[in-house]
């Protein structure tokens, strides 16, 4: 998404009178703008795509048409992304009219708000029907093959291995392997409910607790805030005592730090930026 720079718009003509909108930016764009800039009327739903590749298993995480769709639950309005195997020629007739009948079917599925549909449409469709799973939790890992531009920059080209991870049963892909058009809802990454409660039974609300035993506790400098006990955490990394490591258990506050390239293995080396 882009969140500073202007977006550019323009108006189209749509095959049924009415003017629709070309944006020149990352799907989510078009989605926000749409929703923020255009949306009177309201918008009854999202339909992000149809993608000519798919979306499935890992690749959620960061695939665009998804992100349209995901930006739609802030709304919130149902959505659905929408992506087909690829292919040349395109098959648009086929897969429009499967993306309308699920439309159509949406609000029958009573999807909870915040979540949305996404369809996953093979090239050979072996059987009738949507099948509703749950998407590959199996990482597909890919090789990737560096070549010096001689200017002190690199480029990498990424390539998907020649003998794939068998995926899941039942997961979408592997549903999708054997021709079957999938359906698995899906909802924006955010609090993991489990993990949270846990810590929060097991260590309370705050982290910190102030100082350990036999150590000073540390001066509160105005306006700065300040744990449930009232008091700063200490920070290790404070520039005016030794360069010794910090103590056992204690959390660095962060700081920014600079990354650059060294020597001919590419090693990262960190720079202090304070």
């Amino acid at each position: 998404m882009i969140l500073r720079d202007p977006i550019a718009a323009r108006a189209v003509p749509m095959p049924d009178g009415k003017d629709g909108w070309a944006v020149m930016g990352f799907p989510a764009d078009c989605v926000r703008l749409g929703l923020d800039l255009f949306g009177d009327p309201p918008f009854d739903m999202v339909v992000s795509g149809i993608n000519n590749d798919t979306n499935l298993g890992f690749d959620v995480n960061y695939s665009g048409t998804l992100g349209a769709a995901l930006e739609a639950t802030g709304a919130p309005l149902p959505a659905v992304a929408a992506s087909a195997q690829k292919s040349l020629p395109y098959r648009w007739e086929r897969d429009g009219a499967i993306l309308a009948d699920v439309v159509s079917r949406l609000a029958s599925w009573r999807l909870p708000k915040g979540v949305i549909a996404n369809l996953n449409i093979p090239e050979a469709i072996k059987k009738k029907g949507y099948f509703w799973c749950p998407t590959n939790p199996r990482y597909e890992k890919e090789t990737a093959r560096r070549v010096d531009t001689g200017s002190g920059r690199f480029e990498y080209t990424r390539h998907r291995n020649p003998v794939p991870t068998a995926p899941a049963p039942g997961s979408d892909a592997d549903l999708f392997s054997r021709g079957l058009i999938t359906l698995t809802p899906v909802r924006p990454a955010g609090t993991e409910p489990g993990t949270l409660g846990r810590l929060l039974k097991e260590l309370g609300p705050s982290v910190w607790r102030g100082p350990r035993s036999g150590r000073p506790t540390v001066p509160q400098p105005p306006g700065l805030p300040t744990d449930l006990h009232g008091r700063m955490p200490p920070d290790p990394f404070e520039r005016t005592r030794s360069a010794r490591p910090p103590a056992a258990g204690a959390i660095p506050h962060a700081f920014p730090l600079a990354l650059a390239r060294s020597g001919p293995q590419d090693r990262l080396r960190r720079t202090d930026q304070r």
